[in-house]
């Protein structure tokens, strides 16, 4: 039946369906949205530092040349399980100690990169130079940051906004 033939109430009825379905719908996507975004922003935050407090922690061993205590101070990061990787490169970019330590060197990249943050292929990742003295750089952190969480949590959201829609 057509809804030019139906009655005024069921007319109604469904156009106040429909305007709650879609400020539903709306609602639940900018708050998945937001979630997205501010789980993004902590995840930098955290990274960046635990970046500089690893960074900070690299400078004697990697001034001495000692890559032993460097794994062990990259092996602290097994606190953070979302880390999955870490390595430190020496001042020449040279790969000088890596996290986990019985990774192949080739599951890091050959060379740093620019320093800083940035999103690539699920993971967080983050170059920080390792400084002495605030002026001399020694090296490269580089940290690799799972973002799968945030995917599933993501994930989550958008199937509990789909069924309180649905149930609506």
């Amino acid at each position: 039946m057509p809804l030019r033939n139906l009655p005024i109430r069921r007319k109604l009825m469904v156009m106040l369906l429909v305007t709650s379905g879609a400020v539903l719908a709306i609602t639940c996507a900018v708050f998945i949205g937001y979630q997205y975004a501010a789980y993004r922003a902590a995840a930098r935050h955290t990274v960046q530092t635990l970046g500089e407090i690893v960074a900070s922690n690299s400078t004697a061993a990697i001034a001495f040349d000692n890559a032993t205590d460097e794994t062990d101070v990259l092996r602290a990061l097994n606190a953070e399980q979302r880390i999955t990787g870490a390595a430190v490169y020496d001042a020449a970019g040279v790969l000088f100690a890596h996290y986990p330590a019985d990774a192949p060197a080739s599951a890091f990249p050959p060379r740093p990169k620019r320093d800083g943050l940035r999103f690539d292929q699920g993971m967080l990742i983050d170059y920080q130079p390792i400084r002495q003295g605030g002026n001399t750089r020694l090296g490269t952190l580089y940290l690799r940051w799972d973002l799968v969480s945030l995917h599933r949590e993501i994930a989550l959201y958008a199937l509990i906004a789909a069924g309180v829609t649905g149930f609506a």
